[in-house]
């Protein structure tokens, strides 16, 4: 069952498909990608998991865990595009009006995620926990994948270590992984409108930014996406396609990240 969480001011949507964050609604307004064709997972599946994965792809906010880039197959077992964890049905709890739990275990590698996600004021607070459950040193990638509705930034930039990425035109689309060392994202609009983004970057050191803003007039998107994405990441876009990452956990570790979006204006008010 998928839970609902928050307050009159600001409110969230977890799935079990995949444990997403479907929608993060501020005053009503949704802050996130939601395509077309979120939902709609009938008919017959893709050949191939990157097909299969943007046929299905409905928008939101995902963890992308143990391999967050293209598939590939390390150590023998295939490894899907996006990683295991997003293609997974997830158990989730709702511990109370603002918040709920959220776990899965993976089966390609014997990790346990136990996440949580909280409404606190103007506030949504991600905090995810990764434990080895195996009895050798798991390797692993980790991102975050929140995809925001780019129209409600057109004309603004992304503000990375004090950097400006500008948000581009409609009809166009960038990419652009960037080293970072606060931790600290802006993602400025009109109106006065920022959304912040707060992570480790102890741990996530990279961020993508993602822009698909109607610009690929074929599959998968058919000029039908308007998305901007700042993707806390573990490691560079091109890391090697025989390694899950370049984190490791030994056996009985836990890793734990927090990542906070915060509303700084305009929506909540």
């Amino acid at each position: 069952m998928n839970v609902r969480i928050g307050t009159d001011r600001l409110d969230a949507e977890v799935l079990t498909d995949g444990g997403c964050i479907a929608s993060i609604r501020a005053g009503g307004r949704e802050l996130l990608l939601r395509t077309p064709w979120a939902g709609l997972d009938d008919g017959p599946p893709m050949a191939g998991s990157v097909a299969e994965w943007h046929r299905r792809y409905r928008g939101g906010w995902h963890l992308l865990l143990p391999r967050p880039l293209g598939p590939a197959v390390v150590g023998g077992i295939a490894q899907p595009f996006h990683g295991e964890a997003a293609w997974r049905r997830w158990r989730l709890e709702q511990t109370s009006t603002t918040a709920c739990r959220a776990q899965v275990l993976l089966r390609t590698v014997p990790l346990a995620v136990d996440r949580t996600v909280e409404i606190i004021v103007d506030e949504v607070r991600v905090t995810t926990t990764v434990q080895n459950m195996g009895p050798t040193e798991v390797r692993l990638g980790w991102a975050e994948h929140p995809s925001f509705d780019a129209a409600i930034f057109d004309g603004g930039h992304v503000e990375l270590d004090g950097a400006k990425v500008a948000i581009v035109p409609l009809g166009a689309g960038a990419f652009q992984d960037r080293p970072v060392e606060t931790g600290h994202a802006l993602v400025h609009g009109f109106d006065g409108l920022s959304v912040g983004l707060c992570w480790d970057a102890a741990v996530l050191g990279r961020a993508y930014v993602w822009q698909e803003r109607r610009a690929t007039p074929d599959f998968p998107w058919y000029a039908a996406a308007d998305a901007l994405a700042v993707e806390p990441a573990s490691q560079p876009h091109d890391h090697p396609e025989d390694d899950l990452g370049t984190l490791t956990l030994a056996p009985g570790a836990a890793r734990t990240v927090a990542i906070t979006l915060t509303i700084h204006n305009g929506l909540t008010a």
